[in-house]
């Protein structure tokens, strides 16, 4: 039988981050080596989509690296980077065979991994890397636990831990997660940890972003398992099997059970960290941008679009962003200057815009004066001198960008990202910007963050940059242009680069730089259909979880199918005279008729069908909500082409929520007047925004009972059917009232309050009040609104 779930949100007023030299070499300290692999994307259908593997196999790589581990890390975004980097068994098993020849007594061994894992009988366990085909007679495809324990035998006396999350859901009848249970035991010297039990499966969610398994991991290794000033792996074992049942029980409204189980055969406990050797976080980014055009009297534009976009959107200190378009002897001036502020625990930018040549078999950047040329080795000593630890060069300069590269890349912690491969030309924008310096602008905004965790990393950066630039060069002037990225040898995983503010979901300013995140979301959209010369689109239900494009549900409530209406208005208001919009209407006929769903569209055959459907659509525009922190909230749009289903680009945003946005989470809280006091500052501390504050307090409040639950409430809220109450029940944060296909209720809301008050009520979104449109018009009944919106009713006391 059908169930209702009541969610109530109750909002009232008044009225509701040196050595010495010495005579003799001390002996040197142990190394420590980590293999991290996190598998999100397998090839095999039977093994399904995760969420977040590739998060934690990545922060735990940044914070092993951050106390001086030597890290290989494998994932899907690093394969982006180098191929070498993707999780496949082959370079799982060349990784640890590395790790294992650099290996000496003494040293210390992670190998930690998340994905799916299969366990046939109890001879065995098996890990899957990405190209893993979960079948008994295909184990020589996986990672088996006991072929890793052989390898590990093998190796010098040290320390030697394994921690895997790898049952993260039921593959078939004969397969399932290492538990733990039937998991061959490690020789000696082997600690083990997974993830879960006998009979358990291991978590991941939204509000974390990550599993609970490894969230909990990272951390106690951030100091919540912290023994004296150390995390030894007893103090890390003991923390990680205690919090893991109780994050499950507060992050999952039922009764799954998640019990981290350990097989260790250790003598000793070994530290994993020290409190004093991290690396500081807490630096800042500073960004040099030089540009070099014929007339040194106008800014580059590549330049003043990069500013902005650091400024603006990833919020760097204006003070902290040097714009430069001078001569070769000003270069030399402040070049050094600018360099010399920056402390070990910053990250550095620098991003070049001009022409080089090459003289005497050397490289030299062409400034445009008259003493025109600038060595690139004298800019190599410069960055070598430079403190910060990160550094990121974005180089537009043909016709030698490579060879500037390789020049560059000799300085230690430096990425270099040119414009171009060798032998090809760098491409004009839109406007008067490059090619190379739109799709820069666009990743630090925050479009290049593929993971979803507000933060453009370099790795992300390098992927969205190439993919886009690549796309539009050969669609717009049928030449290639793929930017190439070099690295030094010691860098050994991403680092961030940018961190794109949240934006407002909506602003009442429209056409504003930055606005909102919607309008973000709609003129980036709009450019890229002009870019790639779309005439028409049509734009599904946004998507919610996995698979990808699954239908909305869950955990947003009525929020997605909201976003979805407005993006499309926005989007078909935009696109006046140049585009237009698939109406929803059709497109929703055609999908009953096609016999499908939102969730089929991730066939290539299905869109095509689709397409023809609607008349020869020319694209779709796939939403997704890739899940919420908080008052946060993170979307995907992609545009596939429905000729040949390929992703053409790809955006992405951070939006802000406010009460009215949460209100259609669906989740049941009380908000009360003194929820939105203003709180002073306290010995100049910070204070958030009370908008912030008060969806912090219903977030907290929504985990608890409904509020109906309470015969002390005083709006109570009555479902009628066939003029008799139906009775409903609490089920966690739900109040649930039991309705039958086609039967029809009527609701009743009763003001015990002793108060006349002003009462806004939304019944799957839609407005009880007939609402009216625009400026003029009539009134529309049923009309979507979000709740701040809708037209009011005034409640009598009863």
């Amino acid at each position: 039988m059908p169930t209702k779930a009541l969610s109530l949100i109750i909002s009232y007023s008044c009225v509701i981050w040196i050595a010495a030299a010495s005579r003799a070499e001390p002996p040197a300290s142990p190394a420590r080596h980590a293999v991290i692999v996190g598998v999100n994307d397998y090839d095999h259908a039977n093994l399904s989509r995760l969420r977040y593997a590739g998060n934690d196999a990545a922060r735990l790589a940044e914070l092993l690296h951050r106390h001086g581990y030597e890290v290989t890390l494998l994932t899907g975004l690093a394969a982006k980077v180098d191929p070498n980097r993707a999780p496949t068994k082959a370079n799982i098993e060349r990784a640890l065979d590395q790790a294992l020849t650099r290996f000496k007594k003494g040293d210390t061994l992670l190998f930690c991994a998340a994905g799916h894992g299969v366990q046939f009988d109890s001879s065995d366990s098996f890990f899957c890397p990405q190209d893993a085909k979960p079948f008994a007679d295909e184990t020589a495809t996986m990672i088996s636990l006991n072929g890793l324990y052989g390898k590990l035998a093998k190796a010098y006396d040290g320390t030697k831990l394994v921690m895997i999350d790898a049952c993260r859901s039921d593959l078939s009848r004969a397969a399932r997660g290492i538990d733990g249970k039937d998991a061959p035991s490690p020789p000696a010297g082997v600690g083990v940890l997974l993830s879960c039990s006998d009979g358990e499966q291991s978590f991941e969610h939204d509000d974390i972003r990550h599993g609970v398994f490894f969230h909990q991991v990272i951390r106690g290794l951030e100091g919540a398992a912290r023994n004296g000033p150390d995390v030894t792996w007893d103090s890390l074992r003991s923390f990680v099997k205690k919090e893991v049942p109780l994050s499950v029980r507060k992050l999952f409204a039922d009764n799954r059970q998640q019990r981290p189980n350990e097989l260790s055969n250790l003598n000793d406990v070994p530290v994993l960290v020290r409190a004093n050797e991290a690396v500081a976080v807490s630096g800042k980014t500073r960004a040099l941008l030089i540009g070099v055009s014929a007339d040194s009297s106008k800014p580059v534009a590549d330049t003043v679009l990069l500013e902005r976009a650091l400024v603006e959107r990833a919020g760097l200190e204006k003070t902290l962003v040097n714009r430069l378009s001078l001569d070769r002897m000003n270069l030399v001036d402040q070049i050094p200057q600018w360099l010399k502020s920056a402390k070990p625990e910053d990250t550095f930018i620098i991003a070049w815009f001009g022409p080089t040549a090459l003289r005497e078999k050397k490289v030299f950047f062409d400034t445009g004066s008259g003493n025109s040329m600038l060595p690139v080795d004298w800019l190599r000593e410069q960055l070598a001198r430079c403190s910060a630890r990160r550094k990121i060069i974005f180089l537009d300069a043909a016709p030698y960008g490579a060879e500037t590269a390789e020049a560059l890349r000799q300085v230690p912690g430096i990425v270099v990202v040119t414009s171009c491969s060798p032998a090809e030309k760098s491409h004009r924008g839109r406007e008067q910007e490059s090619l190379f310096g739109s799709a820069l602008g666009r990743a630090l905004e925050g479009h290049a963050d593929e993971d979803g965790n507000g933060i453009v990393d370099s790795d992300e950066l390098y992927a969205y940059v190439s993919a886009t630039v690549s796309r539009i060069a050969q669609e717009r002037n049928s030449s290639a242009q793929r930017p190439a990225r070099f690295a030094a040898n010691d860098v050994m995983i991403a680092f961030p680069v940018s961190r794109p503010m949240p934006l407002p979901l909506t602003s009442i300013l429209d056409e504003v730089y930055s606005a909102s995140a919607m309008d973000a979301l709609v003129r980036e959209v709009r450019n890229a259909l002009a870019d790639f010369s779309i005439k028409d689109v049509a734009v599904p239900e946004f998507a919610h979880g996995e698979p990808e494009y699954e239908e909305l549900r869950g955990p947003i409530g009525l929020l997605g199918r909201w976003i979805t209406e407005d993006f499309e208005k926005r989007i078909a208001k935009a696109g006046a005279g140049k585009f237009s919009v698939v109406e929803r209407g059709r497109l929703q006929l055609a999908l009953v008729q096609e016999r499908t769903t939102v969730a089929e569209l991730r066939n290539s055959v299905m869109v095509r069908r689709l397409s023809e459907r609607l008349g020869g659509t020319s694209a779709f525009i796939f939403g997704k909500v890739r899940g919420r922190n908080g008052n946060t909230l993170s979307l995907q749009l992609k545009l596939v082409r429905c000729s040949d289903n390929e992703t053409l680009a790809t955006f992405a945003v951070t939006a802000k929520l406010k009460e009215s946005d949460w209100a259609m989470l669906g989740r049941s809280a009380v908000a009360d007047p003194a929820d939105r006091v203003v709180k002073m500052p306290i010995n100049d501390k910070p204070v958030k925004p009370v908008e912030q504050l008060v969806v912090a307090t219903l977030e907290d409040r929504s985990r608890q009972a409904h509020p109906l639950s309470d015969p002390r409430f005083p709006y109570r809220v009555r479902v009628f059917v066939g003029g008799r109450e139906r009775q409903g029940r609490q089920r966690g944060n739900e109040w649930i009232v039991k309705l039958r296909e086609g039967e029809e209720y009527e609701l009743e809301i009763e003001n015990n309050s002793g108060k006349t008050v002003m009462m806004r009520l939304l019944v799957d979104g839609l407005n009880t009040l007939p609402e009216k449109i625009g400026d003029s018009g009539s009134l529309e009944v049923a009309h979507r609104v979000r709740l701040e919106e809708a037209r009011p009713w005034i409640l009598d006391p009863a």
